[in-house]
């Protein structure tokens, strides 16, 4: 006799057993972006604010269309209904959609990663910023 067996168990990095995108993605995302900071740093990088401004309005964009794109798709793979009622077809359709919940489970943790590179780079720049604009302060109040 043929069951319907899901494809996934609660192993799965990221989430939980529900599909909750678990705070793992949201700060490998964040170690990510201080880590390749630091690497930048390292080697002589210099910060450039619209060089950051541009890179981050380039990964916002990126994140948006893409993840409308795809959340859209996601959905079509978890929704799929058998063509007959038979062991058989009910089977295929139920790793069909269990495949499909895998696919948003790795969809959702992309996207909680990159969400939060994303704002830790807004991190970084604000910084930048707030220390730019402190040095200008304390010229402006040195006696020359």
């Amino acid at each position: 006799m043929w069951e319907v067996r899901p494809v996934l168990d609660n192993r799965f990095e990221g989430t939980d057993p529900e599909g909750v995108v678990s705070s793992r993605y949201k700060d490998l995302g964040e170690q990510q972006a201080k880590s390749e900071y630091a690497a930048a740093v390292d080697n002589g990088w210099e910060y450039d604010a619209d060089a950051m401004q541009q890179h981050i309005k380039e990964l916002r964009t990126l994140y948006e269309e893409k993840s409308t794109k795809l959340i859209r798709l996601a959905g079509d793979l978890t929704d799929v209904e058998a063509l007959g009622n038979e062991e058989v077809s009910l089977s295929y359709i139920g790793d069909i959609n269990s495949s499909g919940t895998a696919y948003n489970r790795l969809l959702e943790s992309s996207m909680a990663f990159l969400e939060s590179y994303i704002e830790t780079l807004k991190k970084v720049d604000k910084a930048y910023q707030e220390e730019d604009a402190e040095a200008k302060e304390q010229l402006r109040s040195v006696d020359i």
